[in-house]
């Protein structure tokens, strides 16, 4: 609980101090004043911030301002013509060349992270057009990675996302319950890296339902906790027996980890 109330405070000084009048990001504040349009970095690092933090605490503001800000860093930073994104904004200070990089360093770069939650985001809200965009950052690199892949660890890592399998699961019940609050926590406890995970509350449309509209026919039944196991947004039949949807995205997960002729 202590880390979440650092997050949140962390998270909601960014939200409410460090953006301008159009709600685009800015980088530095002192004594009360922020300035510094915002770089790719910036971008790319807060909303994986806030994508983790939602998943933390399942509160649909983060997920909103998540998407948000990442629409703001295609319309800004995205390179149309040949794919990836640019570290400087399209209507920032003017130079020579807009650069890119991809190398992942001490801090992995901004394409890399950029990659990584535009597939997360993609498979929480079921907007295909993010993982495309994805797909292309990574094509743009392919030649450089190819020549040196020890160098691109993040990278890497949405590559392993992207490759899969992939799962979004949907736990449909009221936070106030105990079996749903016990649910959330088994499910956050072993290492799943290709999963997401969201919480569908009680009711005919709360807001996580207009983020994500492949959950809105997924209630709970009976009064209690219901758990979706969906892949490629096709859905198994709901149940609440949450030890077999373990189960089953442990064995995945080992399957993927296996090399071609490996055994089980």
């Amino acid at each position: 609980e202590a880390y979440l109330r650092s997050a949140r405070r962390a998270a909601d000084f960014v939200l409410e101090r460090l953006t301008d009048g159009n709600g685009r990001l800015l980088k530095r504040y002192r004594n009360g004043s922020a300035g510094l349009p915002a770089t790719l970095e910036d971008y790319a690092f807060f909303v994986w911030g806030l994508v983790e933090l939602y998943e933390a605490t399942f509160e649909t503001p983060y997920l909103e301002q998540a998407v948000r800000l990442t629409e703001l860093m295609i319309t800004h930073y995205w390179d149309e013509q040949e794919g990836a994104f640019f570290l400087a904004a399209d209507d920032g200070e003017a130079t020579f060349v807009r650069a890119k990089e991809i190398y992942d360093g001490a801090l992995p770069s901004g394409n890399s992270v950029a990659c990584l939650v535009l597939l997360r985001l993609g498979r929480l809200t079921g907007r295909s057009e993010l993982e495309e965009l994805a797909s292309r950052t990574m094509t743009a690199f392919s030649g450089r990675v190819a020549h040196s892949p020890d160098a691109y660890p993040l990278l890497g890592l949405a590559l392993d996302f992207a490759v899969g399998p992939t799962h979004e699961i949907v736990v449909a019940g009221s936070p106030d319950w105990p079996d749903t609050q016990e649910a959330l926590r088994e499910l956050q406890k072993p290492f799943l890296p290709r999963k997401v995970l969201l919480l569908r509350p009680e009711g005919e449309s709360p807001p996580i339902c207009e983020l994500a509209p492949f959950t809105s026919p997924q209630g709970a039944q009976d009064g209690r906790a219901t758990f979706y196991l969906c892949r490629d947004f096709a859905c198994e039949l709901p149940t609440q027996e949450l030890d077999g949807i373990l189960a089953t995205l442990k064995g995945e997960g080992r399957r993927g980890n296996q090399r071609p002729g490996q055994d089980d």
